[in-house]
């Protein structure tokens, strides 16, 4: 799992989905995107956030390496280095 900044998730995604689909047809990962992740019973009910934003989560499956990959490229677009799971 990849969580990032609500606000990154377009770049993830892609005008018409090109940015995600690439990422996925290269690492032969499958990418999921949450849009409202459900909050934890430790966050007291609210969404989570990073640095007071709320989180986009992308469930990332596959084999391991294809995960890893998918979870650099992701990392790679949002110039971000979060990763979680």
């Amino acid at each position: 799992m990849v969580l990032l900044k609500r606000t990154q998730a377009g770049r993830v995604i892609g005008k018409n989905a090109t940015t995600i689909n690439l990422i996925k047809a290269k690492s032969g990962a499958a990418l999921a995107v949450e849009h409202n992740p459900e909050s934890s019973s430790h966050s007291g009910g609210q969404a989570p956030t990073i640095g007071g934003q709320e989180v986009c989560k992308i469930n990332v499956t596959g084999a391991a390496q294809c995960v890893t990959l998918a979870a650099q490229m992701v990392q790679e677009v949002t110039g971000d280095h979060r990763r979680r799971g």
